[in-house]
């Protein structure tokens, strides 16, 4: 999953500022913007649950940056 995220993130480093980094200060996105990020967050916990990675803790691993 790092390695999937890494090779969208590295050749495409404007977007991936704009999409996952608040470089505009006090810029927040609607939740409409919003929504397809929390989806692929509950998707990605949905299974890396079936792996054996469940609570917050271990959840934050995969998703700090």
């Amino acid at each position: 999953m790092l390695l999937v995220a890494a090779a969208y993130a590295v050749p495409r480093l404007a977007r991936d500022q704009l999409m996952n980094q608040r470089t505009i200060p006090g810029s927040v996105p609607s939740a409409e913007s919003y929504a397809p990020a929390v989806e692929v967050l509950e998707r990605a916990r949905g299974h890396l649950a079936r792996y054996g990675v469940t609570g917050p803790d271990k959840f934050h691993l995969f998703t700090a940056r």
